[in-house]
């Protein structure tokens, strides 16, 4: 009986240090050993790309996983969407600083509990709001998430979600004044910066020279959109970004017309939109003509 315990145990003593020769060898071999990962950010947003904005508007449930899953299935590549905290640090899907124009709640947001936040109600729904973790489960990277910070208390504990996430690959943030914030509490975050107002070309050029790889997309408006300007945005391994609107109102007196391709035509990457399923199909003809 002993002798047959004995022998067990060093057959798996032995099982135990073939599997780690088999580790060394495979770390030793070098990367191409290891199991692929999935494309980068910036792979999955290369060629013409489609973001819903709030999952496309005017919609009484902007800003929810049941309108942005309306959005995904329409075939956009982003859905575009805002966070702000609450007074204790969850992260909720909000434009707004104040509740009472979309919801049944008052006040800011910001000064309220999560707990008190959740029995709010969006107005002629009976939705409630969404958040930045039901958000990240909600996609798994089926589609890339576009989030702008709406507050500074939103950054630290978003980042973490996204850590926790693991979404690097599939998570980009607006952070315009909170760059300096966001790049320090995470260096491989991908970002996107809006340079706007009067020093909107000095800034433009400030962030290209900075040579941060992870500051990924750079959102254009009128007063910078050039093409000198979008030809070096690109020329720095950067993606230009804009909101189709700024080419001329989606919605007019009840009237829609997508203006995606007037986005693509100047030679932009990303169309942020509130018509989705019009943009998707001028973003297939985009794409489709630069293949020929």
């Amino acid at each position: 009986m002993k002798i047959e315990r004995g022998r067990i145990q060093r057959v798996i003593l032995c099982s135990m240090l073939g599997l780690l020769d088999l580790q060394l060898e495979t770390l030793a071999s070098g990367p191409g050993t290891l199991p692929p990962e999935g494309p980068s950010l910036k792979q999955r947003l290369t060629g013409f790309r489609v973001g819903a904005h709030r999952g496309g508007l005017p919609a009484p449930d902007q800003n929810t996983i049941h309108h942005f899953e309306q959005a995904r299935l329409a075939g956009v590549d982003i859905v575009e969407t805002d966070l702000r905290a609450s007074r204790d640090g969850e992260v909720f899907l909000f434009h707004d600083k104040l509740m009472e124009d979309i919801t049944d709640c008052t006040g800011p947001i910001g000064s309220k509990m999560a707990a008190e936040i959740r029995g709010c109600r969006l107005k002629d729904t009976k939705l409630g709001l969404s958040t930045f973790r039901e958000l990240l489960a909600w996609s798994a990277g089926r589609v890339v998430i576009n989030a702008e910070f709406k507050s500074s208390s939103s950054i630290e504990p978003a980042l973490h979600l996204l850590r926790e996430f693991s979404a690097y690959g599939w998570v980009y943030f607006q952070v315009d004044k909170n760059y300096t914030k966001a790049r320090a509490l995470d260096s491989r975050v991908a970002l996107l910066v809006t340079p706007k107002g009067p020093d909107a070309q000095k800034a433009l050029e400030s962030y290209l020279t900075l040579g941060d790889d992870n500051l990924l997309i750079i959102e254009l408006h009128e007063d910078i959109r050039t093409p000198e300007n979008i030809l070096a945005i690109h020329h720095s391994g950067k993606l230009a970004s804009e909101d189709s609107w700024h080419f001329g109102q989606e919605i007019v007196e009840g009237f829609r017309r997508a203006r995606c391709d007037d986005v693509f035509n100047a030679g932009i990457d990303i169309a942020i939109t509130e018509m989705p399923a019009e943009c998707v199909e001028e973003r297939d003809a985009a794409n489709q003509a630069a293949r020929r």
